[in-house]
């Protein structure tokens, strides 16, 4: 019962509901300060967050030199998947900001990937 309930907790916060929504609609691995500009949350309010979603099982990281990109984990099980499914059937216009700041950075990659860090 206890990872269902941590997941279940994880998702009782707007900040990591935007976080998962900009996983999804992404549909690829985003680097830490491509979620942040996109957020406009300060890094460590962010890192925070990713922490909380990486211990519920949630998303996966990876590190690439300085860069550490997240992604949502391969649901294998119905209840993770409908729970994926509730955050992006959440009505788009309430995270249209947020969408339009991420397409703005991820059109900063090169190559595919993000290079330049934090903006500002």
């Amino acid at each position: 019962m206890k990872p269902y309930l941590q997941k279940l907790k994880c998702l009782g916060d707007e900040t990591r509901i935007r976080i998962l929504r900009l996983l999804l609609i992404s549909l690829e691995e985003l680097c830490v300060c491509e979620i942040v500009d996109a957020l406009d949350i300060p890094v460590y309010t962010i890192s925070k967050h990713l922490k909380e979603l990486k211990n519920a099982g949630l998303i996966s990281e990876q590190r690439d030199g300085k860069f550490i990109f997240y992604s949502l984990i391969n649901a294998e099980d119905n209840f993770t998947e409908s729970l994926l499914s509730a955050v992006l059937n959440i009505p788009g216009n309430i995270f249209s900001d947020n969408n339009d700041a991420l397409e703005k950075r991820l059109k900063l990659r090169e190559n595919g990937t993000c290079v330049i860090g934090m903006k500002g």
